[in-house]
């Protein structure tokens, strides 16, 4: 498929980076991040569990200073998730922009994992790296901004 799609882009007299460029352009350039907050011993479980739980109390309105527009907890609610996703401890984030966060306790470790997904417009001639580090920056900064509203830095 890579090699069709490179053949098809040098017949087009541009390169596949063009390419990719073009479609950021079109919709949006998507970063990820994901910070994991480690809590070891039954403490550090207990700790993830009432973090978990005081956002079914308290809602942060701005995280990293983006508006969050609204929330889904999958704790309940099943009307509103996946029919095929159950019940579980996950709390999403709906931010300005399309952005969401997504906070949840490891499944396997004592740790809470937060992850961030951000889109920013891209122009003609903009630089993509430096675009790509200025959302990867202020997805960090949401990551960090959750962490510390829940108490853990």
């Amino acid at each position: 498929w890579f090699a069709d799609l490179a053949m098809d882009c040098h017949r087009s007299g541009i390169g596949v980076l063009d390419r990719l460029a073009g479609l950021y352009r079109r919709h949006g350039l998507w970063v990820s991040t994901q910070k994991a907050l480690v809590r070891p011993g039954d403490e550090g479980l207990a700790e993830i569990a009432a973090a978990m739980e005081a956002l079914r109390d308290s809602l942060p309105a701005t995280l990293g200073g983006v508006v969050v527009e609204g929330t889904t907890d999958y704790r309940d609610g099943a009307e509103v998730r996946p029919r095929w996703l159950g019940a579980q401890a996950l709390v999403e984030f709906h931010l300005e922009g399309g952005g969401r966060v997504l906070a949840r306790p490891s499944g396997t470790e004592p740790k809470l994992k937060i992850y961030v997904d951000l889109m920013g417009a891209i122009d003609v001639g903009d630089d993509l790296d430096a675009a790509e580090a200025v959302l990867l920056e202020q997805a960090d900064a949401i990551a960090d901004d959750l962490a510390r509203f829940l108490g853990f830095e």
